[in-house]
């Protein structure tokens, strides 16, 4: 059987993980990339790695996916640690596996035992379900719109 790990992600998976965060682009469709400067993404990415929360997913030792974010206080309340999730993505030919709902088990296990709060963000047309995530005790409380000036 082969079986999805997942594990904490490494610097060398910055590369990859760019790469696949490149696909939102075209879910966007946006003006301008938001990976346009390479090297300030992959520091970034590095960044967030080392010093923030990442987990990649990977069966045969082949990336599956990842789920990645940061950990800082709340910008009202510095008693309040927040893990704000950045980027949770699963390649779409993987998408059926199990590689998604563990990256989210293993995202909200770190924060359950490392923040007060974990917010969470979903594309619009994402193949999750908002369900999944209220399941496990997220409530909704806000929605995200985006101009393009």
């Amino acid at each position: 059987m082969r079986t999805v790990k997942i594990r904490h992600a490494d610097t060398y998976d910055a590369t990859w993980m760019l790469e696949q965060l490149r696909g939102l682009d075209g879910i966007y469709k946006a003006k301008k990339s938001m990976f346009g400067d390479t090297n300030k993404a992959l520091a970034n990415l590095h960044l967030m790695i080392d010093q923030h929360v990442a987990f990649v997913a990977e069966r045969d030792n082949e990336s599956l996916g990842f789920i990645a974010g940061f950990v800082g206080p709340h910008p009202y309340n510095n008693n309040i640690r927040v893990l704000t999730e950045t980027f949770w993505w699963v390649v779409p030919e993987h998408r059926a596996s199990r590689a998604a709902v563990l990256l989210f088990n293993a995202f909200v296990s770190w924060g359950r035992e490392n923040v007060d709060w974990i917010s969470m963000t979903l594309l619009t047309g994402t193949p999750a379900n908002p369900d999944a995530l209220t399941r496990r005790g997220f409530k909704e409380v806000e929605t995200s719109y985006l101009m393009e000036i």
